[in-house]
């Protein structure tokens, strides 16, 4: 059951791929730009697979929402040196207000840090 759900959303994901590809064709696109959306949404595959990781928090209860978050961004808190000695609510806190967001490596380069 569980390798026939991989293969469906890796069909799933192959598909949304032809499309996306079909659309940047269609609008005239540059290779260049078609290759950056392509590595970016296998980049996606590689680290999520099929999984929207915000959608599924969306989906949770709020208090199961909180839970989560501050279960999954306690790990980056951490990380951070100076954080590390921050008591436990001000690190949930900040585990809540945490969002994922994901990032190109030439994102830096064209001014959005």
């Amino acid at each position: 059951m569980y390798l026939t759900n991989i293969d469906l959303a890796q069909r799933a994901f192959l598909k949304k791929m032809q499309q996306i590809k079909k659309y940047m064709r269609k609008r005239g696109m540059s290779k260049d730009v078609i290759e950056k959306v392509v590595d970016y949404y296998d980049y996606l595959w590689s680290r999520q697979g099929a999984l929207d990781e915000e959608e599924v928090l969306n989906e949770l209860p709020p208090s199961l929402r909180q839970e989560v978050s501050i279960h999954i961004n306690r790990v980056h808190i951490e990380a951070v040196p100076f954080l590390r000695t921050r008591d436990d609510s001000f690190k949930d806190l900040l585990g809540l207000s945490l969002r994922i967001r994901i990032f190109m490596r030439t994102d830096s380069k064209s001014g959005i840090f």
